[in-house]
């Protein structure tokens, strides 16, 4: 499909391990002595120069390098009968099997990335002659079953979207995060299938409009978003506390150092 397709990348919303197959990877997570488990098959060769052989296909693993420590980026080379292409792998190991990330920061980030290194490559395929400037070459994104992370990702990608669309017409920012929900089930049933993904969204998507200055400050001041979003906050000095009697600060007494017993 990635060949026929004419694809530059593909977004792994599960972690992968180990080039046998093996239904269930394991990742060490950053705390000692824990392990976290997810569930996934592997696709790829995992290791610099490995290759993964199939009847038409090779493909050959070219570098990976880990970005903030929420993804892994894998270069790999696919050839097929004679003609080689470059495509990137994204794995996004940041979000579990389970809930939603406490913030939607570095989702926003990742996609950034997503679009940003897709349009390098499909420059870089037109370069090379397997790509046309008018053909398409769509975004392959997979999770488990693709109702959940990989749905809520394909959702946020298309609201922002529309966002950017609509911020230079007379009409104003507009989105409708229900809508864009609802017309991805008609091409996967039961996307977004927890209210956690779902709530997750419409902040991933406030946080958005925030960044992009499509939201005035008057109208942020007055929502409180503290638990949701990262903000520096000032540091106070405390006071030092006063005698109850004299109302007077307490001398603090200095320790006298002498010698051992």
């Amino acid at each position: 499909m990635v060949w026929q397709e004419k694809s530059v990348l593909i977004v792994s919303m599960i972690q992968m391990f180990d080039v046998n197959g093996a239904e269930v990877s394991v990742r060490k997570s950053n705390r000692k002595n824990r392990i976290a488990f997810q569930w996934g098959i592997c696709y790829i060769p995992q290791k610099t120069g490995e290759e993964l052989n199939t009847e038409a296909i090779k493909l050959v693993h070219c570098g990976t390098r880990c970005v903030r420590r929420t993804y892994d980026a894998t270069i790999l080379k696919v050839i097929r009968d004679g003609v080689e292409r470059k495509l990137l792998h994204i794995c996004f190991f940041s979000w579990g099997h389970k809930g939603t990330p406490r913030r939607p920061t570095e989702l926003l980030n990742f996609l950034a990335d997503i679009n940003f290194n897709r349009d390098l490559l499909l420059k870089e395929a037109i370069t090379a002659g397997w790509l046309k400037a008018n053909e398409t070459s769509p975004l392959v994104v997979h999770c488990l079953s693709g109702a959940g992370r990989g749905a809520t990702l394909i959702a946020l990608d298309i609201c922002m979207k529309k966002m950017d669309d609509t911020a230079g017409k007379s009409c104003g920012v507009l989105v409708d995060v229900e809508d864009v929900v609802l017309r991805i089930r008609t091409q996967r049933a039961m996307a977004m299938q927890i209210p956690e993904q779902f709530l997750f969204l419409h902040l991933a998507v406030f946080e958005y409009a925030v960044r992009q200055r499509y939201i005035t400050d008057e109208i942020y001041a007055e929502i409180g978003v503290e638990n949701y979003f990262y903000e520096p906050r000032e540091t106070k000095t405390e006071e030092p506390e006063q005698s109850s009697r004299t109302g007077k600060t307490p001398r603090k007494r200095s320790k006298r150092m002498g010698p051992s017993r």
